[in-house]
């Protein structure tokens, strides 16, 4: 499995997370863990650590702490390979479900972090 500290990084140019994927069932999701599937209950060697392109449709989102200097949107973010995560908005356009996605790589009070921005944004 990766590095804990190593949630996501560049491959080829693009932003990756790094997360696991379920050899025997092809469950995948993010944070990566090594516990066991989360659907079928597998582990061990059945437990793959996958690289997820930052791309995909916006399940869900809610604005956390509006009205406020903190505020910001969070999100549910379904991938394009099945794994779900949350991820803060950074967009300046409005959104709405269903939306097609993109993660950037940034760099937030000097550490990387990833915020997801409609398509042309």
């Amino acid at each position: 499995m990766t590095n804990a500290n190593e949630s996501f990084r560049l491959e080829n140019g693009y932003p990756v997370i790094i997360g696991t994927t379920c050899a025997s069932c092809d469950f995948a999701w993010f944070p990566p863990v090594e516990f066991g599937c989360e659907r079928c209950g597998s582990y061990g060697k059945s437990l793959i650590e996958s690289s997820f392109l930052l791309k995909g449709t916006l399940l869900s989102f809610a604005d956390i702490m509006p009205g406020t200097d903190t505020s910001f949107l969070l999100s549910t973010i379904e991938l394009e390979n099945g794994a779900t995560i949350r991820a803060i908005l950074g967009c300046t356009t409005e959104m709405a479900i269903g939306d097609l996605t993109h993660g950037r790589i940034e760099t937030i009070e000097d550490k990387p972090a990833i915020r997801f921005y409609g398509i042309g944004e």
